[in-house]
């Protein structure tokens, strides 16, 4: 389908496609606003399964990973490795084994889960 002016109208699962800079269309491409599709908030750092190597030749042997999410205000929770806030922004201290973090948008009570595998220097 076209809108009014001629452009392609796409479902709106390519609305981050359309507005972004990857785009190259440009203005010949529009998503359907009629239907407002809620898509469910992840983490997008880690992804699940990420292998990280401690490095001696990094400063604090690269052990510091920050935490994503595509949903402000998130919580972030391990059992296994402390969290700090690093000027706003999420970190997880790492250290060598398998660990689970945990994200939680307070506002829903919904959370995701993700796991990364650290392996010593």
């Amino acid at each position: 389908d076209y809108d009014a002016q001629g452009r392609a109208i796409l479902p709106g699962i390519y609305a981050d496609w359309v507005a972004g800079a990857d785009n190259w269309l440009g203005d010949l491409v529009v998503c359907e606003t009629a239907k407002k599709e809620k898509r469910p908030w992840q983490i997008t750092n880690p992804v699940p399964g990420t292998v990280i190597h401690l490095d001696p030749d990094l400063p604090g042997s690269g052990a510091r990973l920050l935490l994503q999410a595509n949903q402000q205000g998130v919580r972030w929770d391990c059992g296994t490795l402390e969290i700090v806030d690093d000027a706003g922004q999420p970190v997880a201290l790492l250290k060598p084994g398998r660990h689970t973090l945990r994200a939680e948008d307070p506002a829903t009570g919904e959370t995701r889960r993700t796991f990364v595998i650290v392996h010593p220097e």
